[in-house]
């Protein structure tokens, strides 16, 4: 039974991972230029694409407890988004050149 139920626990993050997932947070109100963004888990694969108010970013994407991680290192900078999979919210940090955080909703355009 204990086998069984680690083998469902570990099914469950690689049927996430198997699809394609949109997340379009923000909006013209916030605050934050880094909160427009759109957030795109490619499917079957740890990677995606952030495009963050016009512009195209590769980024990392990894799985946390109800919650993706959207990671991008650049150039003396680092762009990290979280999307809660239950409410959609989204939290953002982001140091050097784009430091600073802020909190925004976005709406799953793409996925289950």
């Amino acid at each position: 039974m204990k086998n069984l139920l680690l083998s469902l626990l570990a099914f469950l993050p690689s049927a996430l991972f198997a699809q394609e997932l949109v997340f379009e947070c923000g909006g013209p109100e916030s605050k934050r230029p880094e909160l427009r963004v759109v957030l795109t888990k490619s499917a079957g694969g740890f990677g995606g694409n952030a495009n963050v108010d016009g512009t195209d970013i590769d980024v990392m994407v990894y799985p946390g407890v109800k919650s993706l991680t959207f990671l991008h290192i650049g150039s003396g900078y680092t762009m990290n988004y979280n999307v809660s999979l239950e409410d959609h919210s989204v939290s953002y940090t982001g140091s050097g050149s784009k430091m600073g955080f802020g909190r925004d909703t976005c709406v799953k355009t793409v996925g289950e």
